[in-house]
């Protein structure tokens, strides 16, 4: 009768654990949101307009790309910034739709749509910082949508990142707790024992990478493995965990560059500079009404308890 008991737990177990890999797969899609929705912000704003400090969060771009004459890099920004203006309506919509909607059978194929349209839209954020170093002032990106209604999205967006990260944060201690209370059945096998043992290891670390306040997109156990192609693009990537060239799945094949305009695409890409703060007050900065400056933001920071 142990036995019997003892196989369903483990069953049990496993459905905790799907559900759990599914909170997180759409916890990743919404922080893929944000960041998207963040970079296109700035992208609405003139290069004298994005604060220095929020630049502290890249490290600079690759030495092939800052050789590059000026004439080059803007047109390789003006193609990146008519493939964001032609998404950007895509990603609000997918902004809109219900956060369960996010998982399942498409959850793959948004991640991975708004990963590439992350990447692009960070990018642009870079070149067009370079240039205004440069002294070649850039103005805001025309975009079909306003920056209210992108504000407005990132704000919904950022509740529903919240919440998930409440789910997420009790399937792993329920997880971590069935895990334990079947490690003292004594009738479970050595192997499953020792299997036990390391998911729960990994699912402390999470708690512990979660309640610290990191990306979910950033846990030091991946909940799931990413299938990628072997097609890969060059656009900046500020997720430290991934390799300068990020190959993609076959469904965003797109060109990066529209094939009327023979831009040179920049060669290699940026790495973020482990910054949390820096990153959560460039997220609060652009999603703040206008009256707020980057200066309060980062005086509000200082005075939170460490």
């Amino acid at each position: 009768m142990e036995n019997i008991n003892s196989s369903q737990e483990i069953k049990a177990l496993e459905e905790k654990k799907f559900a759990l890999e599914q909170a997180v797969q759409i916890a990743q899609s919404i922080e893929r949101l944000q960041e998207s929705l963040a970079a296109s912000l700035l992208l609405g704003k003139s290069s004298s307009d994005i604060p220095q400090s929020a630049i502290e969060a890249y490290e600079q771009l690759d030495a092939s790309t800052r050789s590059q004459s000026i004439d080059q890099l803007r047109q390789s920004l003006s193609s990146l910034e008519r493939v964001i203006s032609a998404d950007i309506k895509r990603i609000l919509q997918i902004s809109e739709m219900p956060a369960e909607a996010l998982g399942g059978a498409s959850a793959r194929q948004i991640y991975d749509l708004l990963n590439n349209f992350r990447k692009q839209a960070q990018t642009a954020v870079a070149l067009r910082v370079l240039l205004h170093a440069r002294g070649d002032k850039t103005e805001a990106t025309s975009l079909p949508v306003s920056s209210q209604q992108i504000r407005a999205r990132l704000t919904e967006v950022n509740e529903k990142e919240q919440a998930y990260r409440r789910i997420i944060r009790n399937e792993l201690v329920s997880t971590i707790n069935e895990t334990n209370r079947i490690l003292d059945n004594t009738h479970v096998s050595d192997a499953m024992r020792a299997l036990l043992l390391v998911s729960n290891q990994d699912m402390t670390a999470n708690l512990q990478h979660l309640d610290s306040g990191k990306p979910i997109t950033q846990m030091p156990v991946p909940m799931e493995i990413i299938n990628l192609s072997e097609h890969s693009i060059t656009t900046l990537d500020t997720s430290p965990e991934q390799k300068n060239h990020e190959a993609l799945p076959s469904m965003q094949k797109q060109p990066l560059f529209v094939p009327s305009t023979p831009a040179t695409a920049p060669a290699d890409t940026a790495r973020l500079k482990k910054d949390d703060n820096l990153l959560k007050n460039i997220w609060r900065w652009a999603t703040t009404p206008t009256t707020v400056s980057w200066k309060d933001v980062k005086s509000e920071d200082k005075k939170k308890p460490r």
